[in-house]
């Protein structure tokens, strides 16, 4: 499995720029990262620069071309084939990967139907294997953080990285699999 993590200039993939994109294969390990200077004429706003961190003169400094970025990230995806992917949330990730894919005629496409962190977070706190923090509005948080409070793992600073962010999705999948084996074992006794 794939697991796959993107920060961004903002929340819309057809106006905002892709600034960073991270993965790990789980099974072996490998890992993907790169800063990514942002597209010409796509935003960055600054709320989400202060969630990650990143700065724009840091990213035309020290970012690769957007282009270069997704060909080498797209042939590192074609080493694994194509398989089953995990993100925290990963149809806001495929928006920013497959705009920019096409923006630069690069044929590599995420597989559908890809693990959601988030629904699964949902579905064990139903089933009472975790318990979420609550919102305003009453209901469960699902943001990365939320989910990471409630298997008890954390962020290393308060900053997003997306190659850190896809390492904490892998852990939190994990332990909330583990809980949902641990469940189907004790009700097959």
């Amino acid at each position: 499995m794939l697991v796959i993590d993107t920060e961004t200039g903002g929340l819309d993939w057809r106006r905002c720029a892709l600034v960073s994109v991270g993965a790990i294969h789980a099974e072996s390990g490998a890992e993907f990262s790169m800063l990514i200077r942002p597209h010409e004429g796509l935003d960055l706003d600054a709320g989400a620069m202060e969630v990650t961190g990143l700065e724009r003169a840091h990213l035309e400094e020290h970012g690769t071309d957007e282009g270069d970025a997704l060909r080498m990230f797209a042939m590192w995806l074609h080493v694994f084939g194509l398989q089953e992917w995990c993100g925290c949330n990963p149809e806001f990730d495929r928006g920013f990967l497959d705009a920019g894919f096409a923006r630069h005629g690069i044929e590599k496409r995420l597989p559908r139907r890809p693990v959601c962190l988030q629904t699964l977070a949902w579905l064990a706190a139903d089933r009472g294997l975790i318990s979420l923090p609550v919102g305003s509005n009453g209901m469960p948080k699902r943001s990365l953080d939320a989910i990471l409070e409630a298997v008890g793992l954390a962020r290393s600073s308060a900053r997003h990285d997306a190659l850190e962010d896809a390492r904490l999705t892998l852990g939190a999948y994990r332990k909330i699999k583990a809980r949902f084996d641990a469940r189907i074992q004790i009700s097959g006794q």
